[in-house]
């Protein structure tokens, strides 16, 4: 991506209009104006240094084409080299610093086993490779978010396991008589809306229902008329894990 390109994308993502940036980089207007519209195509560095520092950006990000877009943030590592990252790749690093050094290893281990199978899936495109989390312990409501195991499947490669990101294995009939318990449910990364089937958390349960939001009333609703709906208060601290897409017929352990 070009410097005009990543000017545009920055200013976007920081909120700032032409004015602004000349005012905090010291940058005259027309000479940022120039550099912005790409008339001039071989900028100073003083004022690249300048706009760098008002983003926060490495001056290599601007000046180098071969560099994507939203890799906008470096950091200098143990290896050779200096490698970019996007804010959502940073924020992943930041997250697995904060874990302890048992759930570090967890995670490597995780990371290792999908990085394999996805070497292996590229020569199968037929089918997809997807965790699924199976519960083993059951509460009040769900299952524990303590008991969950995880096993890989491979799906066929449709419509509905091309949009999942996940899926679980549904424990209880709360979902009967449209699914059953047993069923393998695919789930897409997301924030269930009113009426949607979702994946949810309340404390340390797992619930599978629909999502009913309307007039300042909350709940968690089974599509079994024989279980009773889930009243969700402010102090439940409600997380929703993701979208039920649909079950999958086809699928393989691996």
């Amino acid at each position: 991506m070009s410097m005009v390109e990543k000017l545009t994308y920055l200013k976007k993502r920081d909120r700032m209009t032409t004015e602004k940036l000349s005012l905090l980089s010291g940058v005259p207007l027309s000479t940022l104006n120039k550099i912005l519209t790409g008339q001039t195509r071989n900028p100073a560095m003083r004022p690249i240094y300048a706009i760098s520092r008002t983003f926060r950006v490495p001056v290599c990000y601007l000046m180098d084409d071969s560099i994507p877009i939203h890799c906008d943030l470096m950091a200098y590592a143990q290896v050779p080299g200096v490698h970019f990252f996007t804010n959502q790749e940073m924020e992943l690093i930041l997250k697995f610093r904060q874990l302890f050094s048992q759930e570090q290893r967890m995670i490597q281990h995780l990371l290792q086993t999908l990085w394999r199978c996805h070497t292996t899936s590229q020569n199968n495109p037929k089918e997809r490779l997807l965790p699924c989390y199976i519960p083993t312990v059951f509460g009040t409501h769900g299952a524990s978010t303590t008991s969950l195991q995880m096993k890989y499947l491979w799906a066929a490669n449709d419509s509905l396991i091309h949009n999942a990101d996940f899926t679980i294995k549904l424990p209880l009939d709360t979902l009967s008589p449209t699914f059953h318990a047993g069923d393998i449910l695919a789930v897409q990364t997301g924030i269930a809306s009113h009426d949607q089937l979702g994946l949810f958390q309340i404390g340390s349960e797992i619930i599978l229902r629909r999502f009913y939001h309307k007039r300042g009333v909350t709940k968690l609703v089974s599509i079994n008329v024989g279980v009773q709906p889930i009243q969700v208060r402010e102090s439940s601290r409600l997380i929703c894990h993701g979208i039920i897409l649909g079950i999958v017929h086809t699928y393989r352990w691996l």
